[in-house]
């Protein structure tokens, strides 16, 4: 795992280029998004890679979100819709949004486990684009969280005090070939000391599931590889 300083602009720049290589290198790309903090970077990331790869390499790629907030499509909680209102518009690449078809909560699973299974066995490299919160969680994956306990599960649903929650489960993200972490803000460094740690369970630290992960790189304003 490496951790790098790096600028927001030049950390989104640079995972633009290696996803950009990826499409041109590759006939089937999976890219992981995720909500929060991470938005506006991956929005800048489309953009540049719209800008620098032809229709055709676009088509190589398929978007899969790592983690949704539940409910009816467009609802304002929803890490697609966000996306979408801040101006991420992937076309002619695959953007799968799992609340697409605004079926019951059982079947909207199935259908998140169902289309990620298969986008990412057919991939030929998995890529992500990863957050981490100030108390430790990546993904959908909250610490104490049923997702954190569950190892096997491609795609996990549960209740929460916020939102009810899926997420693609840890078994799932161990197929993640490259890695690039966005946590940046006052807010993430106790976090960032405690992965560069990785003294604590996973139960109470899940980001520590990315040190199982091939190429990781953690980007930051604190820590410095």
């Amino acid at each position: 795992m490496i951790f790098s300083t790096l600028p927001l602009e030049n950390a989104a720049a640079h995972i633009a280029t290696k996803i950009a290589r990826g499409c041109k290198d590759h006939k089937s790309v999976v890219w992981l998004v995720s909500g929060g903090s991470c938005i506006p970077p991956q929005v800048a990331i489309m953009a540049q890679l719209q800008q620098v790869l032809s229709p055709d390499e676009l088509t190589a790629l398929t978007i899969l979100p790592v983690d949704e907030r539940y409910g009816h499509q467009g609802h304002a909680a929803s890490n697609s819709e966000q996306m979408r209102t801040a101006g991420f518009s992937p076309a002619p690449a695959c953007w799968i949004d799992i609340l697409g078809r605004n079926l019951p909560w059982e079947q909207t699973l199935l259908e998140y486990k169902n289309s990620s299974t298969h986008a990412l066995a057919r991939a030929d490299v998995v890529l992500a684009t990863l957050g981490m919160g100030p108390d430790g969680h990546t993904a959908g994956i909250l610490p104490r969280s049923p997702a954190v306990t569950d190892t096997v599960s491609f795609a996990i649903g549960y209740s929460w005090s916020d939102y009810e929650r899926m997420t693609l489960g840890i078994s799932m993200l161990l197929q993640i070939d490259h890695a690039w972490v966005l946590a940046y803000g006052e807010s993430k460094e106790e976090a960032i000391e405690r992965l560069q740690k990785n003294t604590e369970p996973m139960e109470k630290l899940p980001a520590k599931l990315l040190y199982d992960l091939p190429d990781v790189t953690v980007y930051n304003d604190y820590i410095q590889s």
